[in-house]
């Protein structure tokens, strides 16, 4: 039986989700690290046996891994984080000249 390529996974924290999922349902898989010329790793690729290739994909259809695009790295919450932090500073700053200057 050879193996097959069904998900890349970019985040090293879905490896080992997945992982888990798949030696849970006893699923014989292997995981590879991608690289690029630079030998720096790029992610993993999930492979598992022919036979179980669908199996596979319904349990990682089922737990939000295929069928729902990856959130991006970089959204508006950090930047709204970010915002609402340094208000809350500059908030702080003056309460306590503030209080300082009674």
């Amino acid at each position: 039986m050879e193996y097959v390529t069904i998900y890349h996974a970019r985040r090293p924290n879905h490896a080992v989700i997945i992982k888990n999922l798949f030696e849970d349902h006893n699923l014989k898989f292997r995981i590879l690290e991608e690289t690029t010329n630079s030998a720096i790793p790029v992610g993993k690729r999930v492979q598992v046996l022919e036979d179980q290739v669908e199996k596979a994909k319904d349990i990682l259809k089922q737990n939000g891994f295929l069928g729902t695009p990856e959130p991006e790295p970089e959204t508006g919450q950090n930047k709204k984080y970010w915002i609402i932090l340094v208000l809350a500073l500059v908030l702080v700053i003056l309460f306590s000249i503030l209080i300082n200057s009674l």
